[in-house]
């Protein structure tokens, strides 16, 4: 039985998102496929080890998120799960606003 690790509620959001590593070396073709105030899964077939180190920037509703994140979790041609870093209240306070809202719905 695989242990579910997530502390916050998440939400399918898929979007584009722009991933950067450290070094300004973008990471080609990617999408967010889910989304909490912990962090996202990017679907990407770029391999990526488990502890690198990234930017993110998307849009939740008006908001473009600009967040550091880290890979907790790698999935070899599939994607990763990144945890936020750096989540500002703002931002946070719209991307809660967003599953509260996703939740709600019907």
């Amino acid at each position: 039985m695989v242990e579910d690790r997530r502390r916050a509620q998440r939400i399918p959001h898929p979007c584009e998102v722009r991933c950067t590593l450290l070094d300004g070396l973008a990471i080609a073709s990617t999408r967010l496929s889910d989304l909490s105030t912990g962090g996202v899964f990017v679907e990407s077939v770029n391999e990526l080890p488990v502890g690198t180190l990234l930017r993110l920037e998307f849009l939740v509703g008006d908001h473009l998120v600009k967040v550091g994140g880290q890979i907790v979790q790698s999935m070899p041609q599939f994607g990763f799960g990144v945890r936020f870093t750096d989540l500002t209240p703002e931002y946070e306070a719209a991307i809660t606003a967003l599953v509260s809202q996703e939740a709600d719905a019907p």
